[in-house]
Order: C-alpha cells, then structure tokens, then sequence
C-alpha cells in the first residue's frame, strides 16, 4: 500500500531550483594515438602524443525550472605541453624510424543538454536524485610541434586540428545529504563524428615525402564521466570537479594526399588507407559556483 500512495506523489512533486553559474579552473591532460594502416597487423605511420599539459577555465550556466533542467557550458585550455613521438615505416617495411618533438597548443569545448530532474525522496530531509538528459556537444583542439635535437631528420609534422561533434545521451545521480554536503557523479555516450587534418612528412637524403592527411567520418563513439564534491553555502558552492574523456574511433577510410618529391622529379601521390585515433583528456578542477 505504501508503493501506492508514493507513487502520486513522486510524479507530481516538481523541483525548482535558481539559475546556477560556474567558473572552474584546473588542470587537463590529454593522450592522443592515430595511425595509419593498411591492415591491423601493418601500421605504416603513427603518431603518439603524451602528457599534453594544460590549464583549463571553464563557465557553466543551468537551471532546474519544474524539474526540466537545462544549460550549457564553454571550456578553453591553454599553454599546452607535452611529447610527440612520430613513427615511419620505410614503403618496402625493411626499416622503421621514430622522431621526437615537443608540443603546445590549445583546445575549447562547448555544449548545451536538456534533462527531467527526479526527486527520489521528496518529503525526506536529505535529497537522492538522477538525472537523464540529452544534449550536444563540440570540441575542437590544434597541436604544434617543435624540433629536438633527434628530429633533425624529419620533416616536422605540421599543425594536428582535431574537431570532434556529437550528441549524447546521459545520466546524472547523487545525494545531498544535508545543507552542507553534496555529492554526484555521472556519464554520457557520445555519438562522435570526427574532423582530422594534419601533415605529416619524412626526409631522406634523396627524397622528401609530404602528406596531408583528412578524414571526415561518424559512427564513432566518446565516453564521459565526472565526479563532484560540493561544500555549500548560502547562494555560494565551491566543490572538487574530476572529468574524463575518452574518444575513439572506427576504422575508418580516408584520404591521404601529398607530393613526393626527389633530386630530380617531383611526383603528386594519392592513396586511400586506414585510420584509427584514441584520445583521452583527464581534467581535475576547482568549481565555484554562485546562485542567482
């Protein structure tokens, strides 16, 4: 009887909560992976760069009006560190060459979402929520590379533009257990699409190989998750914010374009191989966050 009688009121009790804006400031690190292959057992070109370090600021603006909750949030990360380690394989596959650089760049995100705001325990002194919603999201990152003393050998690759797009799905959940405290965590799918252009190069003492390489492919995916701990005050919250981000993609086709060029002739080329890309991007963050 008691599901009964908690069943009118869990549809019909509603939260209106005021418009909430944050500013989070922090760390980033992103991992990034893509290759080129004719087939999964032959890689003919990769490129890996780690620890790419940077300092992120992020706004964020919701609402939870009759429990529909909407926002948007804008993310810029800069002064961008990190290694890159660049791979050829020689056409006849008889040798292998890596090269080093050092990296910086930049990276912006945005994205907007719409959810039903659940109240699991409406007349209880503490509150359990979740939290599903929907929404769309865009990311775009641009790496430049330098040369060490080992790379002098290579042709430096050039600007690597990452855009990825995409709407999700997702789920938010967590507890306030009191007016001081408040805990949540949550995870979204990504139904990515990728933009890629990058150049990459090698030189030999007879021949000077460069490529531009371009996809424009769906059908990939991207992983989110956050952790949040809040202390609250008054119209004022200041919490712990941890994020995760992991891209991947298909195999995809694309398009690889370049020009060969030798002592005496030079040669326009053009060849359809295979592409994989992984990414992860770890954010740890201070959130302050003020009612209105």
């Amino acid at each position: 009887m008691k599901y009964l009688l908690f069943l009118p009121t869990f549809l019909f009790a509603t939260t209106t909560n005021p418009i909430t804006l944050d500013f989070n400031i922090g760390y980033r690190e992103d991992n990034i992976k893509w290759r080129i292959e004719k087939d999964s057992n032959s890689v003919i070109y990769s490129e890996i760069y780690s620890n790419l370090n940077f300092m992120t600021v992020e706004g964020a603006l919701g609402r939870i009006y009759r429990d529909i909750a909407f926002g948007g949030d804008f993310s810029y990360s800069f002064i961008g560190s990190g290694d890159l380690q660049q791979k050829t394989v020689a056409p006849d596959f008889l040798f292998t060459d890596r090269f080093f650089f050092n990296t910086k760049g930049f990276s912006y995100s945005a994205s907007g979402y719409l959810g039903y705001f659940v109240n699991l325990t409406p007349d209880r002194l503490y509150t359990t929520f979740f939290l599903p919603h929907f929404g769309y999201f865009y990311s775009r990152e641009k790496i430049c590379s330098t040369p060490t003393d080992n790379s002098q050998l290579s042709t430096l690759p050039d600007n690597l533009n990452i855009e990825w797009r995409s709407p999700f799905l997702g789920i938010n959940a967590g507890v306030i257990p009191n007016d001081l405290y408040a805990f949540s965590i949550g995870y979204a799918f990504h139904f990515m699409h990728l933009d890629l252009d990058a150049h990459i190069g090698q030189q030999t003492s007879t021949t000077e190989l460069l490529q531009k390489v371009s996809t424009s492919e769906g059908g990939n995916k991207g992983h989110f998750g956050f952790l949040l701990i809040s202390r609250r005050w008054p119209c004022w919250t200041v919490s712990f914010l941890a994020k995760l981000r992991y891209y991947t993609t298909e195999t995809n086709s694309f398009s690889l374009k370049g020009e060969e060029i030798t002592s005496d002739s030079s040669e326009m080329l053009e060849n359809k191989e295979k592409f994989k890309l992984r990414q992860t991007a770890l954010m740890i963050l201070l959130s302050i966050a003020r009612e209105f």
